[in-house]
């Protein structure tokens, strides 16, 4: 059996669906993504989770108990929002036991919680500080810390490193990652980052309207996207029609719309090897722009408009006006429809 349940759920506000008759199930210990665009209803979904939103309709089912008219503080959910929430009168040390108290934890229990939990995030020299003298990434592990306290059975994930500069989100993802991993607890992140949902997940479900457009692995995410709004969400996919790669290319394709990954396109600026099972397209450099360790190429192929990733290295470097040759291999192209 499924820890965590929804059934036909349905949100709406002022009469505008937010979510839409939704299903899906997720397992003890996984770590589960909502990615989607600004107001496709991820956050309101985690809202109606956390008991924070009535729902018009369903069910939602946490380790076996329908919870769906329980108020927050009875379902067993730990939460961390976008803003983190926490109180600026009290110290680091107060703010992760708050929870502990508002159950009425002793308070030699409550101490050894909170020290474990500030060792656990790596914060414990931060201890007696206020929050307004600790930085923003600090503050993010300090909700994390106050969410797990009080040992949810779901821990809910709202943008919380969407505050923080690049390069802290990048290690405060790998370190809550981490956490997760060790306490294997259930976890449902929000993000709209897709690298963030990439590198974190065991499941991302891809969000549009209120609906769930697909559900996977990352791997399956990415490489085999299932529909056109997947395909234009995650990455930099080319789409192109069965009438577009017969004429670029001249090969007829057995479907009607196909998803084709920059990283796949392999760019040469003399004629390429001889390959079998690939398609061969001749095309004019628009552009290039580095992307750290990646180049991408913005290339016109007979008036249609590719893009191909490439590693940054001087033999990739190509002029703009240049005429150069595209192989693609048939078997890295994602039939849509």
């Amino acid at each position: 059996m499924s820890y965590v349940t929804v059934e036909k759920l349905s949100k709406s506000f002022k009469g505008n669906k937010i979510i839409d008759n939704l299903d899906f199930t997720i397992e003890k210990g996984e770590f589960v993504t909502l990615l989607g665009p600004s107001g496709c209803g991820k956050s309101t979904l985690l809202r109606c989770i956390a008991g924070l939103e009535q729902i018009d309709g369903g069910e939602i089912c946490i380790d076996g108990k329908e919870v769906s008219r329980l108020g927050p503080r009875d379902r067993g959910i730990g939460m961390v929002f976008q803003s983190y929430a926490l109180f600026p009168n009290m110290t680091v040390r107060e703010n992760i036991g708050f929870g502990l108290k508002m159950k009425r934890v002793n308070e030699r229990e409550r101490r050894e919680k909170v020290d474990a939990m500030m060792e656990l995030v790596d914060i414990a020299d931060k201890a007696e500080a206020r929050i307004q003298e600790i930085s923003g990434g600090q503050q993010q592990r300090v909700a994390l810390a106050r969410a797990l306290a009080v040992e949810p059975k779901i821990l809910l994930l709202d943008e919380p490193l969407s505050a923080l500069d690049a390069k802290i989100r990048k290690s405060l993802r790998l370190q809550l990652r981490n956490i997760q991993k060790q306490l294997k607890i259930t976890t449902v992140f929000v993000t709209h980052d897709q690298e963030e949902a990439l590198t974190m997940s065991d499941r991302i479900f891809v969000f549009d309207k209120g609906r769930i457009s697909q559900m996977g692995t990352p791997a399956d995410i990415y490489s085999l996207p299932q529909n056109e709004f997947v395909a234009g969400f995650i990455g930099n996919y080319n789409m192109l029609t069965s009438d577009d790669v017969e004429e670029i290319s001249g090969a007829r394709l057995e479907g009607e719309l196909f998803a084709i990954r920059p990283e796949v396109i392999s760019v040469y600026g003399e004629a390429p090897p001889e390959k079998g099972g690939v398609l061969h397209l001749r095309g004019i450099v628009e552009d290039t722009v580095v992307l750290g360790s990646i180049l991408r190429c913005y290339l016109d192929v007979k008036n249609r408009k590719i893009v191909a990733d490439m590693l940054n290295r001087e033999e990739n470097y190509f002029e703009k006006g240049e005429e150069v040759q595209l192989l693609i291999s048939q078997k890295e192209i994602s039939r849509i429809r």
